[in-house]
């Protein structure tokens, strides 16, 4: 995530999903909410910590489509989300 702040690749991106309550979702650079791409080019595996659990608002993780799909896609909750523990990287 902070490689892909500091290439640049989210300028100009627009947060594509925002659900009151829940969270808001960012990071794709079509804007569709249907493209992520690493800063290596490819998915990446998930690096998933058992003690960083969604318990609060305001937590930065990536969005993924799936286990160890992780691209740029990224989300902020807005809330705790415990059924999100261990399926997104913290």
């Amino acid at each position: 995530f902070l490689a892909l702040c500091a290439s640049g690749a989210y300028d100009n991106t627009i947060f594509h999903r925002n659900l009151k309550g829940y969270l808001i979702q960012g990071g794709d650079p079509t804007g569709s909410g249907n493209s992520s791409i690493s800063i290596w080019k490819t998915e990446f595996d998930d690096e998933l910590v058992d003690s960083l659990v969604f318990d609060k608002r305001g937590l930065l993780a990536m969005a993924v489509p799936g286990n160890n799909r992780n691209g740029s896609q990224f989300l902020i909750t807005y809330d705790a989300l415990p059924h999100l523990n261990h399926t997104c990287t913290i």
